[in-house]
């Protein structure tokens, strides 16, 4: 069981650094800071997969469900405007959404471990 808690902090803290290396590869650098929007979501995803991942360690359904909810909301975000902005968020879900899965999955094993030992 040990081994999904350090697979989620391992794709959370991976995941974002591909992430900004994505965003800055698809921006050429910063010039997507002349879009505030698009700037917005250059710099959030990363820090939120980073900030989820730190949470998840001591609180993993809070984190677990920052995550997912993270990942759907970038697809969402893509899907409704598939445009250049939103188009790099796929690569944040990717790695948002299994990380939350595991860090869901951790928190769900650990309780029915307890449960069954206390019965």
């Amino acid at each position: 069981m040990k081994w999904m808690r350090t697979a989620a902090s391992i794709i959370g803290i991976v995941g974002s650094l591909i992430v900004s290396l994505v965003a800055i590869a698809f921006f050429r650098g910063l010039s997507a800071f002349s879009n505030p929007i698009a700037a917005g979501l250059w710099l959030w995803s990363p820090l939120s997969l980073i900030a989820a991942t730190v949470v998840a360690r001591r609180f993993q359904r809070i984190g677990g469900c920052w995550l997912v909810l993270g990942g759907v909301v970038n697809v969402a975000l893509t899907v409704m405007w598939p445009s250049w902005g939103f188009v790099w968020q796929i690569p944040a879900a990717v790695f948002m959404l299994p990380a939350g899965s595991l860090w869901l999955l951790y928190a769900s094993k650990g309780k029915r471990k307890l449960t069954n030992q206390e019965a």
